[in-house]
């Protein structure tokens, strides 16, 4: 079993259809098998609780902590992400997803890489591959929390970029910053967290890799043939038509703009964490 005594996994949720909570118990479940020590940070972001998270509360909170953020129907992501690693004082944080799996080993990797070098802030545990699973899949999981089988499902050889869907798999992205990022908390509080000037999603990965990097830090990827991050299927939801997406993206133009530590640590006094 992976050793995750020094990681708190956050995530933030709104269960906006039942396959987002059924997905959420399945990440905890798997992460929970296959990690020793590991603590969750769940953020509910709605405009009131949400009573369906009370049943894993009851199952994993004496490992976790479920936080709640009330919103004006605008998703907050950035926002929870900043509120929830204020509730953990833990070394490395992973700032993850409600439908997204990486597998621990790589995640424990990354955080020996880390210690290995202070001016490593951040790492992709995954190589850029980002992959749908089929339902059926989705179901083995649950039942097993296993996801070793799914590289068997991959057809690839090293450095090979695909670009195709079969009976299994559906490629969503192959250089993909989202979804699964591990960070120091150190690192993390230095640039001030996520910028919460981001709504809704979008945007927002690309440019916390930028300030990781204008502040001083290095931010890898874990390149490994098999260092994959696997999303779990759900249905669409109103947040495929992110109407804020299009002011995201000139945010980001603008915090890319910034190219010195001095201005970025101006930047980033503009918001509290």
């Amino acid at each position: 079993m992976h050793d995750f005594t020094e990681l708190s996994i956050l995530i933030h949720v709104r269960i906006d259809v039942q396959d987002r909570l059924d997905n959420l118990e399945i990440v905890m479940d798997y992460y929970h098998a296959n990690c020793k020590g590991v603590e969750f940070v769940i953020v509910n972001d709605d405009s009131k609780p949400d009573d369906r998270l009370k049943g894993l509360h009851k199952k994993y909170g004496s490992t976790s902590k479920f936080l709640f953020q009330e919103n004006d129907d605008e998703y907050h992501r950035t926002r929870a992400f900043n509120q929830a690693s204020k509730a953990t004082n833990r070394k490395f944080l992973i700032i993850g997803d409600t439908d997204v799996i990486v597998h621990p080993k790589h995640i424990v990797e990354c955080m020996n890489v880390m210690k290995g070098n202070e001016s490593v802030g951040g790492i992709y545990p995954y190589g850029g591959l980002f992959l749908h699973v089929k339902d059926k899949h989705k179901q083995t999981i649950k039942k097993t929390n296993d996801i070793d089988f799914l590289t068997d499902l991959v057809p690839l050889e090293e450095n090979q970029v695909p670009n195709y869907e079969n009976d299994d798999i559906l490629v969503a992205h192959t250089e993909s910053r989202g979804g699964c990022i591990i960070v120091t908390h150190d690192a993390w509080r230095a640039i001030n967290g996520h910028n919460p000037n981001f709504v809704g999603w979008g945007a927002e990965d690309d440019e916390i890799n930028h300030r990781m990097h204008v502040m001083g830090y290095q931010f890898p990827r874990f390149s490994v043939h098999d260092a994959i991050a696997w999303h779990l299927p759900h249905h669409n939801t109103v947040r495929d038509k992110e109407p804020y997406y299009s002011r995201n993206l000139k945010l980001r133009e603008y915090v890319i703009s910034i190219k010195t530590s001095d201005a970025m640590k101006e930047y980033i006094k503009t918001w509290s964490l």
